[in-house]
């Protein structure tokens, strides 16, 4: 297939990706972190005690992020010691009203 516009094409993409942006969860505590072995490749969900409205069901880590394993060990330290949390998502990548984690800060 032959696109007529290409250009027309390449800006609309470009665009649709601009949109995308990361939103966050200030001052929460992890509640629950649950790991699937099959789900999505081996997804982790993760939920807080506050989420933000475009992430309704809380997070989820992506086992194919090249942070994947050191956002886990930030999730489960931050649920085993009740500290307060910064989270960030991607509000453009979402599953079943969960939005993937883009960063885990912890406060001690």
């Amino acid at each position: 297939m032959v696109f007529k516009y290409p250009l027309a094409v390449l800006l609309w993409t470009v665009s649709i990706i601009a949109n995308a942006a990361i939103v966050t969860s200030n001052d929460v505590k992890i509640k629950e972190v649950s790991a699937y072995d099959d789900h999505m490749g081996g997804v982790v969900f993760i939920s807080t005690s506050s989420n933000h409205p475009s992430c309704p069901g809380g997070g989820y880590l992506s086992p194919n992020a090249v942070g994947f394993k050191a956002l886990y060990s930030q999730a489960i330290t931050a649920g085993t010691t009740q500290a307060n949390v910064f989270v960030q998502y991607y509000d453009n990548r979402t599953t079943s009203g969960r939005c993937e984690i883009d960063a885990i800060r912890i406060f001690f």
